[in-house]
């Protein structure tokens, strides 16, 4: 999935860049394209009205200097200024009544060559019906003619002024040179003009791609749940906006992902929780049928042996207090087993408190010192330190009380029972060892469990339920303490590890 992910962002990537640069390239050639033909198209005409207009200001400026002067010299004079200064020949020529136009010409400077180009354009004039009655209504004329002096082509104004023919005329050829140079100059310019473009378009579309396609991979880690990197913002546009957007998106989804994985993580433990709790209610009910129903069995006997009578008064007194014994069995178990749920199900607070661990041990030996006379059981007490610690002090005397009623259930008469707390590096080990037959594997492994007795017609016996080293066990846990079980060289030792308090 990823891969093809992938491929389609590289193919959108490559799609945009290579779109962005054929448009660029393609509308740039076309502009310059478009532009270069209509600079060839028109830069001749524009240059022909420019030139024409300008022969027209000039000729009509002469005309009115010329009807200022008199003398020969200083018409030959002007005609030299209008010249050099308008790069154009200018020509005075002389109507006679007899001709149309006469060939007396007045050109001051410039000799034969010049008197012939001069006739060549009055030919040309001559030719042409309509120039002639321009001409000869008094009207400005402007035309082209070809193929005369120095085979160029020019451009003529004439125009009759009393009894002359004012005459000036200007060379076409720059204009045709202008263009055989603009079309070879466009020919390289265009070449390198394409190969500019192609370069700033591809540049350009990088330019937008760029940016686009480091949207795209925070998108694509988005997509994988992936929100530890930002869009760089390089930028006000369009582009900037985006990312901006996709930023703010990020950290959007990634706080409701979080709260999200939260209430998930919460729901999950809630569910835990609940089926923990059905399993332990499920257990809890096996459990107490299977345990109450010996007891209750042996009752309902001896409590229907009573009412039939078939017990002597003796036997009967017997009875009740084997009934009374049974009673108090079952009370001690239903009792255990709703601490023990109530320890399972974590509903039990602890009601920490700082107290000396070695004095409330050696407080519960005391207490049970007449079951520990009865059995003519010997109890060594060896405290290496003040054990001060913090903890449920009520919940710590169940586990020194389970822990010494346990060893008191399966030491034999006689017996020994080694009482040890000894400190090292802050932690403190506190062991309870008896004197008994060693516990298999199994029987290590399976010790904290739920009602399970070692010997259950000897636990019955000494009145044990199965329950209190569970009940050990889950208040140890509930504290963060460890502990454990294992066999000795002379019987089996039960300890538990918790932290000094400074």
């Amino acid at each position: 999935m990823k891969k093809k992910y992938r491929l389609y962002i590289d193919s959108i990537n490559k799609s945009i860049s290579k779109k962005l640069f054929l448009i660029t390239t393609v509308v740039f050639i076309l502009f310059l394209s478009f532009t270069l033909i209509v600079q060839r198209i028109f830069f001749e005409s524009m240059y022909f009205n420019k030139k024409s207009s300008n022969i027209q200001v000039n000729t009509l400026k002469f005309i009115d200097e010329y009807n200022k002067l008199h003398d020969y010299n200083e018409v030959t004079t002007l005609i030299k200024q209008y010249e050099e200064k308008n790069g154009m020949y200018v020509a005075v020529v002389e109507n006679r009544p007899e001709l149309p136009i006469a060939i007396n010409i007045e050109v001051g400077e410039g000799g034969n060559k010049r008197r012939r180009y001069i006739i060549d354009i009055i030919n040309e004039m001559e030719k042409d019906a309509n120039v002639m009655n321009r001409l000869l209504t008094g009207k400005l004329v402007i035309f082209k003619v070809e193929g005369s002096y120095n085979d160029n082509k020019d451009l003529v104004c004439a125009k009759i002024d009393n009894s002359s023919i004012i005459i000036s005329t200007a060379s076409l050829l720059p204009i045709s040179e202008g263009i055989s140079v603009i079309e070879e100059f466009y020919k390289f310019f265009y070449a390198v003009a394409i190969f500019i473009i192609i370069l700033l378009s591809y540049v350009y579309s990088n330019m937008i791609t760029n940016p686009l396609r480091k949207v795209s991979e925070k998108a694509k880690k988005m997509s994988t749940l992936d929100f530890s990197e930002k869009c760089q913002v390089e930028s006000q546009d369009e582009i900037g906006d985006l990312a901006v957007t996709l930023n703010f998106l990020s950290e959007n989804l990634n706080s409701a992902l979080t709260c999200l994985q939260s209430a998930n993580i919460q729901l999950q433990r809630d569910i835990e929780k609940e089926r923990k709790l059905d399993q332990i209610r499920k257990e809890f009910v096996a459990a107490a049928s299977h345990e109450l129903k010996t007891p209750i069995t042996i009752i309902q006997g001896y409590t229907e042996g009573l009412k039939d009578g078939v017990f002597t008064m003796e036997e009967s007194a017997e009875s009740l207090d084997i009934i009374i014994q049974e009673t108090n069995r079952m009370s001690n178990l239903v009792k255990d087993m709703l601490e023990l749920s109530a320890l399972e199900s974590e509903s039990v607070d602890l009601n920490l408190s700082v107290f000396n661990l070695v004095e409330l041990i050696h407080n519960m030996v005391r207490i049970l010192s007449n079951k520990i006379q009865d059995k003519h059981i010997e109890v060594y007490e060896n405290y290496y330190s003040i054990a001060t610690i913090e903890a449920d002090k009520f919940r710590m005397e169940q586990v020194i009380t389970n822990f010494l009623t346990n060893a008191l259930r399966y030491t034999e008469e006689n017996g020994t029972i080694f009482i040890t707390t000894r400190e090292e590096n802050g932690i403190i080990r506190v062991s309870f060892e008896n004197t008994c037959n060693k516990l298999s594997d199994e029987e290590l492994e399976r010790v904290w469990k739920k009602f399970y007795k070692v010997d259950k017609s000897r636990t019955r016996k000494l009145g044990g339920s199965g329950l209190g080293l569970s009940i050990v066990k889950n208040i140890l846990e509930l504290h963060g303490f460890q502990y454990g079980v294992r066999n000795t060289e002379v019987g089996v030792e039960f300890f538990f590890y918790c932290n000094v308090k400074q």
